[in-house]
C-alpha cells in the first residue's frame, strides 16, 4: 500500500507582502506566492490566493506523528511568531495524506494536541484515496 503525508504550517489571506510574514516568523517558507502570480508552465494560469507555507522538514514517506512532531519542534522555536501571525491571519497545520489504503488510521496525541494548543493553531486533514491494491 502507498502513503504519502505531507505536514505543514500554512498561512493564507495575508495579503501581498510575503516578507512581512516570514519576518514576523524569523523563518524562510518551503513555499510562498502571491494571488495572481503565474501557475507554471501554464501561461494563463494564475494563484486565486496567497500562501505561506512551512514544511515539517521530513520526507513524504515518513509516517504522520513523526512529521507533525518535526514541523511542531520548528514551530515552537518561533512561539510568539507564530501566535502573532495565527492572530492576525488565517493560519494552521495541515496534513495532506495520499493513501491507497481503504480505512486509514491517524491520531493526534494528547501531547501534540496540548503543543498546537500552546501555539494557538489547529489542524485540519484533506485525505486523498489513490488507487491501489486495498
Amino acid at each position: 500500500m502507498t502513503t504519502e503525508t505531507h505536514v505543514f504550517f500554512l498561512v493564507l489571506e495575508f495579503g501581498d507582502d510575503v516578507a512581512a510574514v516570514t519576518a514576523a516568523l524569523g523563518v524562510e517558507p518551503s513555499e510562498a506566492w502571491l494571488r495572481g502570480d503565474r501557475i507554471a508552465p501554464h501561461p494563463s494560469a494564475r494563484q486565486t490566493h496567497s500562501r505561506w507555507q512551512l514544511d515539517s522538514g521530513l520526507p513524504p514517506h515518513g509516517c504522520f506523528e513523526d512529521q507533525l512532531n518535526a514541523l511542531l519542534d520548528r514551530l515552537e522555536q518561533r512561539t510568539e511568531g507564530v501566535r502573532h501571525v495565527a492572530s492576525r491571519f488565517d493560519a494552521g497545520v495541515r496534513a495532506a495524506i495520499y493513501t491507497s489504503e481503504v480505512n486509514p488510521e491517524w491520531c493526534v496525541s494528547p501531547r501534540a494536541v496540548r503543543r498546537l494548543a500552546a501555539l494557538g493553531l489547529g489542524i485540519e486533514f484533506d485525505v486523498y484515496r489513490l488507487p491501489g491494491d486495498a
